[in-house]
């Protein structure tokens, strides 16, 4: 795909060009204005790691009265009930089922993957992460 002239791509074309360059969702309600102008910045410090680095940390000070979109892209943004997630961990293999209202395992119900995550492995621990849900 061939990069779209920032100067006068619409809004859409942006957007997919913050998702490809960002790898995550753009902040919600941000103008073309402002994609343009974060987008040029990326563009012109990728030469040079460490002005990339500051301009970056920069950029997403000045984005944080936006809400930005955390999650990776993904084609999978919602676990179906009935799906089972299999994760082995220590020599055991664990699986969860997943319910309408949270996860069970061991007869067990859990809120959340992140709270069955931290019960089998005794430390605080991301679920999504530690289940292969997210990078």
């Amino acid at each position: 795909m061939a990069l779209p002239n920032l100067t006068t791509a619409s809004r859409k074309e942006l957007i997919c060009e913050w998702r490809r360059m960002f790898k995550y969702r753009e902040p919600e309600k941000t103008g073309a204005k402002v994609l343009r102008t974060c987008l040029q910045v990326k563009l012109k410090r990728q030469g040079n790691i460490q002005d990339y680095n500051k301009a970056h940390a920069k950029l997403m000070s000045r984005l944080k009265r936006h809400e930005v979109g955390d999650g990776p892209l993904s084609t999978h943004s919602v676990l179906s009930p009935g799906t089972e997630l299999i994760r082995s961990y220590r020599g055991q293999t664990y699986t969860v089922t997943v319910q309408d209202t949270g996860f069970e395992w061991n007869g067990a119900h859990y809120g959340s993957l992140s709270e069955l995550a931290t019960r089998i492995t005794g430390t605080r621990r991301s679920g999504p992460r530690f289940f292969g849900l997210k990078s």
